[in-house]
């Protein structure tokens, strides 16, 4: 399959990036408990046989697969049966020279990785080896994840090793109205490092639709114009405005399946 050289206008195009996957192996899916387990494999799968589609270059990681992780999954090795795995010891990938070294013989200036968590928390990180030619954000999106309660320190701990990060707040009692269980609390974290914000709630993975389905979090500084022009261009308000505290916040559904949060933050009150 032959594509054209896309007008990347500071996206990821398959001409500019490279995806790693870092870390699918059996031990790291044991602790999974926010999605069922073959699911989450599907997925991976998915994406992998995507970047192949796609033709961007991709780079498989495992971590201490001998002594405890296990080999990578026999159903993503058999994507790509000429890849060898880079072996590390290390959590953090950057620490490994070999791992370095094949991101750099990519060529690519955008480095695309998927990673999973203790936990079993998946993301995407892409970062540029090359100055972006666009401007920043006005407001830096957060990511949002969920994580069970016996496996959140151990995520805390491994992304904030990993990103250099810093915990903005831990709150033990938030209210959980803030993801569609009224009546009930729960612990959410807030963590800022150079990936950009993250925002971890610690459940017990029973989640009304549509939370767990989002990925990402939009501040806005007019939340009820906001809205009207998504629905203006097709997009439909899953759940309409609540306010927990000093935030108020919506789910909104866009063409094509995609489910967001979209958020404004009030201004503390004077004293």
């Amino acid at each position: 399959m032959s594509l054209a050289k896309r007008t990347e206008k500071g996206l990821l195009t398959p001409d500019n990036c490279v995806v790693t996957l870092i870390d699918h192996q059996p031990q790291m899916l044991f602790g999974v408990t926010s999605i069922d387990r073959q699911s989450l494999i599907n997925n991976v799968v998915g994406f992998s046989k995507a970047t192949k589609v796609f033709g961007v270059p991709t780079i498989l990681s495992t971590v201490e697969s001998k002594s405890f992780s296990g080999n990578i999954w026999p159903q993503l090795k058999a994507q790509f049966p000429d890849h060898t795995p880079i072996e590390r010891s290390s959590m953090n990938s950057w620490d490994d020279a070999n791992f370095v070294a094949a991101v750099k013989a990519s060529g690519r200036k955008k480095i695309d990785a998927v990673i999973q968590w203790p936990g079993g928390v998946m993301t995407q990180i892409y970062w540029h080896t090359t100055k972006p030619s666009y401007a920043p954000f006005v407001k830096v999106p957060e990511n949002r994840v969920y994580v069970s309660a016996d496996r959140a320190d151990d995520f805390l701990h491994s992304f904030l090793a990993f990103s250099g990060g810093r915990v903005v707040s831990d709150e033990a009692d938030r209210p959980g109205l803030e993801i569609g269980r009224p009546g009930t609390s729960l612990r959410r974290i807030q963590v800022e490092s150079s990936f950009g914000k993250l925002v971890a709630f610690v459940t017990d993975g029973h989640l009304p639709y549509p939370y767990g389905h989002e990925t990402t979090g939009y501040e806005a500084a007019d939340l009820t114009a906001t809205l009207e022009k998504a629905k203006s261009l097709g997009a439909t308000v899953l759940v309409p405005p609540v306010t927990v505290q000093e935030r108020t916040s919506a789910m909104v559904m866009f063409p094509g399946g995609y489910v967001a949060e979209i958020h404004s933050i009030a201004s503390p009150t004077p004293r």
